[in-house]
């Protein structure tokens, strides 16, 4: 089960701590991500670029993959947390990513794409390197409504207890944790709210092809985050988020109402090497 796999590679990743605290941000809604996007890129084969890999355990899970795994971040810090044997990360901008034209034959982008600003940017750059016929594997929050870009508050009370016991939390969390709660409170307030509209027309224009949408957080899950927030205690958010997410899928499979989306995308193929050879022969 792609659940428990998560969870024992978060675990492996920063102990046992991982049951009760909010590390390498992993909440219910990353599992349910993470699990979706483990079944999009099922056999995949060749190199996997994974865009805004952050503080993330999906590297730890394929940093074995025999053709190779790229994690790519702008924080400096998160590359470091992701140094391992099997994982030299590149501290770099998504909006101008560093490689050639149709090099890269699988990128993932999990919960990056939509901290963003210049979001068309990064989707224009995931087109220009992905190879001809290659995959994408891209997660967004979602709505059924209009796009919007929100400004999410945090709860004044936590972030209170979280930078007024800076030392206990530095022994109990350890200072790299502690730095990612940090960094991650000041980073990622500002989130853009995708609908199907936009997706279909943004891949559109960056000659992708939509294969498959998955929403989930459908409706049990919005009521429940809303009386119980998420993330403080990673045990809880297991057991709950598991259990509504499989109600979910029983009671309201086929709706594509749901607060979050997993898009794969394929190239349609050719254009900018097309451009590239045409711009060659103008020189």
């Amino acid at each position: 089960m792609s659940w428990l796999k998560i969870l024992r590679a978060a675990v492996k990743k920063n102990g046992t701590r991982q049951f009760f605290f909010y590390l390498s941000n992993l909440d219910a809604s990353r599992f349910i991500k993470l699990t979706k996007v483990i079944e999009f890129l099922g056999d995949t084969r060749g190199m996997i670029l994974d865009l805004g890999c952050g503080y993330s355990v999906f590297p730890e899970m394929l940093s074995n993959a025999k053709s190779g795994y790229i994690a790519l971040d702008l924080s400096k810090d998160a590359c470091k947390y992701q140094n391992t044997q099997n994982i030299s990360p590149i501290v770099a901008d998504m909006r101008y990513l560093p490689f050639k034209s149709s090099s890269i034959p699988n990128i993932i982008a999990i919960s990056s794409i939509e901290h963003v600003p210049e979001d068309r940017l990064v989707f224009g750059e995931v087109s220009r390197v992905l190879k001809e016929d290659g995959t994408a594997i891209i997660s967004v929050p979602f709505t059924d409504g209009t796009v919007e870009v929100k400004d999410i508050k945090h709860s004044h009370l936590l972030m209170n207890l979280l930078h007024r016991f800076t030392r206990f939390w530095r022994i109990v969390l350890g200072k790299e944790h502690l730095e990612y709660f940090i960094e991650q409170t000041a980073t990622d307030s500002i989130m853009k709210c995708y609908n199907e509209e936009e997706i279909e027309g943004i891949m559109n224009q960056n000659d992708l092809s939509i294969e498959a949408i998955y929403t989930y957080e459908k409706g049990l899950q919005q009521r429940l985050w809303r009386i119980i927030p998420k993330g403080w205690f990673v045990l809880k958010d297991f057991i709950l988020g598991w259990m509504c997410w499989r109600l979910e899928e029983r009671l309201l499979k086929m709706s594509r109402k749901g607060d979050g989306a997993v898009v794969k995308v394929r190239k349609k193929g050719g254009t900018y090497e097309f451009l590239e050879e045409l711009t060659d022969q103008m020189k």
